[in-house]
C-alpha cells in the first residue's frame, strides 16, 4: 500500500520531537493534625451535666472542609506554614452511622497552628453550648423529682429514682450524676407496655424544619422507643420518632433531632416528648432501662 507524502512527512516531524519525562514529580509530603477527642463543660444551673459523646471531627484549614474524620484520627493537611484551624463536634444524628453531622448547638473549636510538612501537631480541642441554646426542658433526677409520667397505656411494674453508685445499671460518669431513673417490668411471660411522657407540654418550639435536639442517656436490655405527642384538634397524635437499640449492659448518649417530625406542625401546636418499651410474648428476662440527663433544645 502506498501512503500519501503528507503522512510520511508528519511521522517524521513526530519522531524528532523531544522525548516525553514520563516520571512523575516527587509526591507533596503532607503536614497532619492528631486529634484523639472532644472536652466538654456546661455551666450546670443553666445547661446541666456536660453529658456528652462527639465521635466525629469536622475539620476546615483556612475557611475549607478537608473532611469528616471518626476519632481519634491523624488528619493530613497539604499546606504548611501558618493554617486557621475550626473543627466542628461531630455526632451520628438519630443513631445513624451514616448521618454524620455537626451538632449546631455546640461551640467549634477554633485556633491556628504552625504546620510543617510530614511533622504532626497534636490539639486537644474543646466545646460548649453556645450561648444563644435555649433548654425548653431538662431533666437530671438530681432533686429525686421526676418531671415524666405514666401514659394511659401503660404497665406500672417499677418506677423509682435510684442513686448512682446503687446498681450496675445507674448512671456512671465523671460528671458526678448522683441519680437516675430506673423502668422496669417483671420477668414473666406477658404482653406489657411500659411509657413515659413527660408531666408539661411545649409549645414555643421552632417548626418549619430548624433543629431542635433530644439529647438523653439511656440504658436498656429492649429497643427503647422515643416519639412525640402533638395535640391535633382536641387529642395528642402519637408520633414514632426512632427506636433505639438495646445497650448491652452498658449507658449510652444520642442526640435525636425533631426537626422533620416538627416542620409540618404550626407554631405553637403543644407537644409532649415520650419514651417506651413493648415487651413481646416470649421475652422471659426482666425489663430493665434506665435514662438520665434529659434535654430538649434549640438555637434561639
Amino acid at each position: 500500500m502506498r501512503y500519501p507524502a503528507f503522512l510520511w512527512s508528519c511521522c517524521a516531524a513526530l519522531l524528532a520531537l523531544p522525548s516525553c519525562n514520563l516520571i512523575n514529580p516527587e509526591e507533596e509530603i503532607p503536614s497532619f493534625i492528631q486529634i484523639d477527642s472532644f472536652s466538654f463543660k456546661t455551666e450546670y444551673a443553666t445547661q446541666g451535666f456536660p453529658s456528652f459523646d462527639f465521635p466525629d471531627a469536622h475539620v476546615y484549614v483556612n475557611n475549607k472542609l478537608i473532611g469528616i474524620y471518626e476519632l481519634p484520627a491523624r488528619v493530613p493537611v497539604m499546606k504548611t506554614g501558618k493554617v486557621n484551624l475550626v473543627i466542628l463536634p461531630g455526632i451520628r444524628e438519630n443513631t445513624l452511622s451514616i448521618a454524620h453531622r455537626p451538632i449546631r448547638i455546640c461551640r467549634s473549636f477554633d485556633t491556628s497552628l504552625n504546620l510543617e510538612a510530614g511533622k504532626t501537631v497534636s490539639i486537644s480541642p474543646r466545646s460548649s453550648y453556645r450561648d444563644n441554646v435555649r433548654f425548653a426542658w431538662m431533666e437530671d433526677f438530681e432533686d429525686r423529682s421526676n418531671s415524666l409520667v405514666y401514659t394511659n397505656r401503660s404497665s406500672r411494674d417499677s418506677l423509682s429514682l435510684i442513686p448512682a453508685g446503687s446498681a450496675p445499671w445507674a448512671f456512671r460518669a465523671a460528671m458526678n450524676s448522683a441519680w437516675s431513673m430506673y423502668g422496669e417490668l417483671a420477668a414473666n411471660d406477658s404482653f406489657k407496655i411500659f411509657e413515659l411522657k413527660t408531666f408539661n407540654s411545649f409549645n414555643e418550639l421552632p417548626v418549619a424544619g430548624r433543629d431542635v435536639y433530644l439529647e438523653l442517656d439511656y440504658y436498656s436490655n429492649l429497643p427503647l422507643q422515643t416519639g412525640l405527642f402533638k395535640l391535633s384538634g382536641t387529642l395528642y397524635e402519637q408520633v414514632p420518632l426512632v427506636l433505639l437499640p438495646e445497650t448491652n449492659g452498658k449507658w449510652r448518649k444520642v442526640y435525636l433531632n425533631l426537626n422533620v417530625e416538627l416542620a409540618s406542625l404550626t407554631a405553637g401546636t403543644p407537644i409532649e416528648i415520650y419514651f417506651g418499651i413493648i415487651k413481646q410474648t416470649g421475652f422471659l428476662e426482666r425489663t430493665r432501662f434506665g435514662l438520665d440527663n434529659l434535654k430538649l433544645s434549640y438555637l434561639n
